[in-house]
Order: C-alpha cells, then sequence, then structure tokens
C-alpha cells in the first residue's frame, strides 16, 4: 500500500472547501490555529521537553469528525478503495463516498465476540485499497481489538 505524497493542510482545507462538499465542516478559523502556525505556542512532549515540530505536519480540527475528515482527504483520493468495519461511525466509510471513494464494509458479527475476521478484509482488498479503517475501541460496541489481532491486520496487505 503506497501513501500520496504529503499535501499541505491548508491548500488541502481550501481545495475541499472549494469543491463545494465541505462549506459547512472544514476551513473554519480555530481558536488558537493562528499562534500555532505562526511559531507563538510551545510544543512538550510528554516528559516535558520542548519540540521543534514541523508545522507543515500539524492540523487542529474542531474535534474528532473533523480530526477524521482531515485524514480521511489527506491519505484518499477519488478512485481509491477504503475497506472499514460495520457498526462504526458511518463518517469512516460515508464521507470518502462523497468525494469518488469506493468502499466495502467488513461486518462485526455479535456471534464472534464483535471481532472481524482477517479473511474477510483479505477478500476485500483490491488493487485501489488505500486505507483499512478500524475504530479501536469500537463504538458502538466498545469492542477492544488485542494486539495480536493488531499485529496480524498489520500484516494484510
Amino acid at each position: 500500500m503506497n501513501c500520496p505524497p504529503k499535501r499541505n493542510w491548508i491548500s488541502l482545507y481550501k481545495e475541499y472547501e472549494d469543491s463545494g462538499i465541505g462549506k459547512t465542516t472544514l476551513f473554519r478559523l480555530i481558536s488558537g490555529q493562528d499562534k500555532a502556525y505562526s511559531g507563538k505556542i510551545i510544543f512538550k512532549s510528554i516528559d516535558g521537553r520542548e519540540l521543534t515540530p514541523n508545522l507543515d505536519n500539524i492540523a487542529i480540527s474542531h474535534g474528532c469528525i473533523n480530526a477524521n475528515e482531515l485524514v480521511l482527504i489527506s491519505l484518499l483520493e477519488k478512485g481509491d478503495h477504503l475497506i472499514s468495519i460495520t457498526p462504526t461511525y458511518q463518517q469512516m466509510y460515508s464521507f470518502p463516498e462523497s468525494f469518488g471513494v469506493e468502499t466495502s464494509l467488513v461486518e462485526l458479527k455479535e456471534e464472534n465476540d464483535w471481532l472481524p475476521d482477517l479473511d474477510d478484509f483479505k477478500r476485500a482488498i483490491k488493487d485501489n485499497t488505500k486505507m483499512i479503517c478500524l475504530v479501536n475501541p469500537n463504538n458502538p460496541t466498545s469492542t477492544m481489538f488485542s494486539k495480536e489481532f493488531l499485529k496480524l491486520y498489520l500484516h494484510l496487505y
């Protein structure tokens, strides 16, 4: 799976808003955004060390839904394929469909303790698959994927 080249967050915001799709959700000034991008905010690691991040790699969002949208629009393009589990947040598959991404859903089943079957993912992978989405812990099932499952999952493609 090859990731596309890094795309500038601000130009992505603008491109998405200009497309007419994102008029209501994206590219609104967020409190503190101007300070973060001008270098007036000090970034620190968990252990308190000051960091000098590449500001091109930092995106500020209004919340988790907006953050998910940013990840999806930065890594996916029209014609790509995404695999998502269901049930989960609808935005993980419906939002990419809104800009031309083909989606496949892997169903979580109660009789399997709401855990996905890795073979279902394998069957869903296509030549144009660019992303497989998991929400962990899953919502609405609260399923937690084990480290063992996640290790196997990482080697799917």
